[in-house]
């Protein structure tokens, strides 16, 4: 039996009702003028996400009996069932990766590669776990160098465990006047947080058999201590950092 969450129906459906707003861009170039501009900057990795998540699998009710409130309330209701379902899962997983630290990782695959790109000028780079609900207008004041570069991680298994997919996105703001001038406007975001630069990568590591059920798939990934949840981190967080290195380094030698 599904249970019944008022709030969530209500927010669900008010999304659907309104419509999609203008999504932000994936990619902004550097503009020319701004790396000679360019003499200090620090970079940040934000890791916030403290637990692995995973996707819920989509209730297609509404499709298939071609729209209309009740199968929008029933698809509601399906797959408020399959996150309790997943959220009870997945425990075995976080407990596996519970000692793994997501931003030494990546500080330790991203740093050395970051101060070798000369038109940053990268003075620094720390790793922030606040969950400060709007990381970039928090840290933005805090700093005197020109620019800040920050990187924000995810990373989420699919729907049936089949597979862990880390994201990363890589946005450098600009913090003097001279680079705030330099920054063309975007739309649909505030002047005040609009970066120079901004990159979006995203890795897959799948497990080497596919599994036939989500049981199995815990089972592979928490076999010896975690052994290959912990490989995949690794691997997906090596790959997404050398992609974020190289746009980084084409975004200027293009221009």
């Amino acid at each position: 039996m599904f249970r019944a969450y008022p709030l969530f129906i209500f927010c669900s459906l008010f999304v659907l009702m309104v419509g999609c707003t203008t999504a932000p861009p994936t990619h902004i170039p550097v503009p020319s003028q701004v790396p000679p501009a360019l003499s200090s900057s620090e970079a940040i990795i934000v890791a916030s996400q403290n637990e692995i998540l995973a996707d819920v699998e989509k209730s297609n009710v509404t499709m298939y009996t071609g729209g209309g409130l009740i199968p929008a309330l029933i698809d509601v209701a399906i797959e408020s069932s399959r996150s309790d379902t997943t959220e009870e899962m997945i425990v075995p997983i976080r407990e596996a990766l519970a000692d793994y630290d997501v931003g030494a990782r990546m500080k330790q695959a991203l740093a050395p590669g970051l101060q070798t790109i000369s038109w940053l000028h990268v003075k620094h780079v720390d790793t922030h776990y606040d969950k400060h609900p709007d990381v970039a207008a928090h840290l933005l004041p805090q700093g005197s160098t020109d620019a800040l570069i920050l990187i924000n991680t995810s990373y989420k298994l699919t729907s049936d465990f089949s597979a862990l997919s880390t994201n990363a996105e890589i946005n450098v703001y600009p913090r003097s006047n001279e680079l705030k001038r330099l920054t063309p406007p975007q739309e649909g975001m505030e002047d005040s947080l609009v970066p120079f630069y901004k990159n979006t990568v995203s890795r897959w590591y799948p497990l080497p058999s596919n599994p036939s059920d989500q049981d199995l798939a815990v089972g592979k990934w928490t076999r010896d201590q975690g052994k290959l949840i912990k490989e995949a981190m690794d691997q997906n967080i090596e790959g997404i950092c050398k992609e974020l290195l190289a746009g980084l380094r084409n975004s200027y030698t293009e221009r």
